[in-house]
């Protein structure tokens, strides 16, 4: 069973597949203009890679980087990095000196096999100094 997602005003919606599943630590999170920030998602199962997306408003998730339990494949922008711990089952993306920019919905999306997705959201707001 595959899974799907839907974007409906700032809500996230996510059918999961089987046994497996990832969960964002937060569903919302704040940092100040120029601070770090790191967001985690849990995850339980066998998985191929997770992956994650940035979304602005009135626009379409835009992929970011993936990572899989033994390496990280490193994204086009340098302000994001992931981190995965297989031990505790957790996933986390940085974001380094943030801009106003960042404020988005960002997605973790567990991948079990090459063509399923399962994903969930946290959404970013990033002020101003």
């Amino acid at each position: 069973m595959c899974c799907t997602i839907t974007d409906m005003n700032n809500s996230c919606f996510a059918a999961m597949a089987s046994m497996n599943s990832i969960k964002p630590q937060s569903t919302e999170e704040a940092v100040a203009e120029g601070g770090n920030i790191t967001l985690t998602c849990k995850y339980e199962g066998v998985i191929n890679n997770i992956q994650w997306y940035q979304q602005y408003q009135r626009s379409r998730p835009e992929f970011l980087l993936y990572i899989t339990e033994g390496e990280w494949i490193p994204p086009a922008q340098s302000d994001f990095s992931a981190h995965i711990n297989s031990k505790e089952k957790r996933v986390d993306l940085q974001i380094v000196s943030a801009k106003l920019s960042d404020s988005a919905v960002y997605y973790c999306a567990l991948s079990s096999q090459p063509t399923c997705l399962t994903l969930l959201c946290t959404t970013v707001l990033c002020s101003p100094q």
